[in-house]
């Protein structure tokens, strides 16, 4: 079988270089009424969400 003289090379992207230090986002799905059940729970360490859940899983401590 012939490949296809117009089908287009799929490239792999460019390495991320120095990034290190720039924000990433962690995304996962619930229920509504789950969504609104954990950010009540993180209100009350701050009301960063990034800062409260960090704070409510040990990884920084509550200032």
């Amino acid at each position: 079988m012939e490949a296809d003289q117009h089908a287009q090379e799929i490239k792999l992207p460019i390495p991320e270089h120095n990034t290190e230090k720039l924000p990433s986002a962690v995304t996962f799905f619930m229920a509504t009424k789950q969504r609104r059940a954990v950010l009540n729970a993180l209100a009350v360490f701050s009301s960063d969400r990034s800062q409260a859940i960090l704070i409510a899983l040990g990884i920084i401590e509550h200032e």
